[in-house]
Order: structure tokens, then sequence, then C-alpha cells
């Protein structure tokens, strides 16, 4: 079975630990360029691992010592300018923390914007334990990822921790992690 040609972007912490689960895996077809914060300061320095390297290179030859937001904004724009038809996104992030929250929404108006088709996003929602003012930011997240995107595949974690209540945390997030996996695999062999 032919596999696309995917470009997975990765935000945020929770995300770029699947970004390195998805090279590891050796999926076919995706190319994975992922983004977290170092620090959690709004000019941090951005952190980008991918396995494609024409988008090692495109990273570090435009972006030099800029802020986290300007590196972030460039280096997509540049990116999304240069792929080729056709032009499937997957977008990863865990949801309610300022990074994924943020760049994720930007991410996918600007791959809907460069005409990028379909666009998917894979998105982690926050425990209640981690507060209302993450859960309304995940929400309000939700909302503008969803204005933009063809599907949204979405883990609530609040939800699935009442389902898999015996279940020890390490195992939990390994499920998860192996859920976001399929995901991925299934997206690229349709």
């Amino acid at each position: 079975m032919l596999k696309k040609k995917i470009s997975a972007f990765t935000f945020g912490e929770t995300a770029y630990r699947m970004g390195e689960q998805i090279i590891q895996k050796g999926i076919k077809g995706v190319s994975v360029i992922g983004f977290m914060h170092p620090k959690e300061i709004e000019d941090a320095r951005c952190v980008c691992t991918t396995d494609d390297e024409t988008f090692r290179k495109a990273f570090q030859k435009r972006l030099g010592n800029k802020t986290l937001s300007f590196r972030f904004v460039t280096f997509l724009r540049t990116i999304f300018r240069i792929k080729k038809s056709p032009k499937p996104i997957i977008l990863i992030a865990g949801l309610g923390g300022n990074y994924g929250s943020k760049f994720v929404v930007e991410a996918a108006r600007m791959a809907r914007e460069a005409g990028c088709e379909p666009i998917t996003a894979i998105l982690q929602l926050p425990f209640t334990f981690e507060g209302i003012v993450r859960k309304e930011r995940a929400n309000t997240a939700l909302e503008g990822v969803r204005r933009y995107v063809t599907d949204v595949i979405v883990f609530d974690h609040a939800e699935l921790a009442k389902q898999h209540q015996s279940m020890a945390l390490g195992e939990y997030f390994n499920l998860i992690e192996q859920r976001t996996l399929e995901a991925v695999e299934k997206i690229v062999i349709q």
C-alpha cells in the first residue's frame, strides 16, 4: 500500500515526546518537526528536532538567534511555502499549557492559509487536577484549532482517567502514546 508524505508538527513537551516516538517507531512517509519550550519564559529559544535534514537545515539557516515566537512563525511559514503537493499535515499538541495551546492554533491557521490539505490535529486536554485555568486555556485553543483543520482527534485526560482509574500513570501515558501512534499510522495509510 502506498503511503503519503506527511509532515507532523509537534508543539510542547508532551507532543515533542510523541514526535520522538514517531521517529523511533520509523513510521514511513512521515517527517517530524518538533518544537518545545526549553524554559518557561516567553523569549526562550526554540528547540527543533526532526528526522528530515532539509527541515533541519532550513531551521538553522533561517532562524538564527531570534525569539521563540518570531522563529516559530518564520519557520512554519517557510516550511508551508516549500512543501510540495499534496500537503497533508498532522499537528500534535498537549493543550492547557502556554506553549502548545498558543502555537498549535497559529500553526493550524498558517497551514490552512498555505493550502495544506488535509490538516489533522491530534490534541490532548488536561487532567482535572491541572486546574480550571489550564482547562479553559485548552478549550479556547481547541475551538481555535477546529476553525482551521479538517479533522481533530482529542484525548481528554480528565475523561480518559475516569475510564482507566486502576491504571498506573505510566501505563496510562503508554496507552495514550500508543493510541496517538496508531492515529498517525492510520492517517498515513488512508
